[in-house]
């Protein structure tokens, strides 16, 4: 189940909707994304993204509207 949260900050940011489209048209031309794949940078920039937007003041710790700093 997917988090409202997220869902809500998807709605509301552009920029990760676009993020989070490159990687379902990945999936859908590759038919699926093996972490043991990527390169080390995506892997870094992916955690780097999670850990700053579960850090944030506005990410799911203190989200009240779902606009977290994915």
């Amino acid at each position: 189940m997917v988090d409202r949260r997220f869902e809500a900050h998807l709605r509301a940011c552009p920029n990760c909707t676009a993020y989070v489209e490159r990687i379902r048209m990945t999936i859908i031309l590759r038919g699926s994304i093996d972490p043991e794949e990527l390169t080390p940078e995506a892997k870094q920039e992916l955690d780097d993204l999670y850990r700053r937007w579960r850090i944030s003041p506005t990410g799911p710790a203190g989200a009240q509207d779902g606009r977290g700093d994915l």
